[in-house]
């Protein structure tokens, strides 16, 4: 035979009830924002328009010299994100040069009809940093490229 041999019945757990949960009367609308705030520059705007003014005035940068804060991993990743938005929007372009530097220069945006016409081009770059990029470049930047650039200027002087 299947089963256990006791037929005995299962006595049934009493039902117990839960109170409803009481919903509220009042609705809740969120708070209505100003538009004001969108207008408001953003550090990141901010940041741009230093950087591609220095641009603007300098013509031609060293990329570490525009973007490495030796003091500050942050503001070195929040120059470096400035830069990304002035090469995305066509307002600046980085070169490498014959010493195999890059080098960040300005350039006129596209118009607006060419952006709307789709005749303009968005660039992008993609750019591996991390922390422990930021300290060998401090050390390069620091000891290494200024030693660097003197040999260069000794080079290019003697055969000039």
């Amino acid at each position: 035979m299947l089963g256990s041999m006791s037929n005995e019945l299962k006595q049934r757990k009493p039902m117990v009830t839960r109170k409803r949960a009481v919903r509220p009367t009042d609705t809740s609308r969120p708070d209505e924002v100003d538009e004001t705030g969108a207008e408001e520059k953003t550090d990141t705007d901010r940041n741009m328009a230093v950087m591609f003014e220095i641009l603007r005035r300098k013509r031609q940068v060293k990329l570490e010299s525009l973007i490495l804060n030796r003091s500050s991993f942050a503001q070195t990743v929040e120059n470096l994100f400035a830069l990304s938005f002035l090469v995305k929007d066509g307002r600046a372009e980085i070169v490498v040069n014959g010493s195999g530097f890059p080098i960040v220069s300005p350039k006129n945006a596209p118009a607006a009809s060419s952006i709307v016409s789709g005749e303009a081009a968005y660039n992008h770059f993609v750019f591996r940093f991390d922390f422990n990029d930021w300290k060998v470049w401090n050390v390069l930047s620091s000891y290494i490229i200024p030693i660097l650039q003197e040999l260069l200027s000794i080079m290019f002087s003697q055969y000039s």
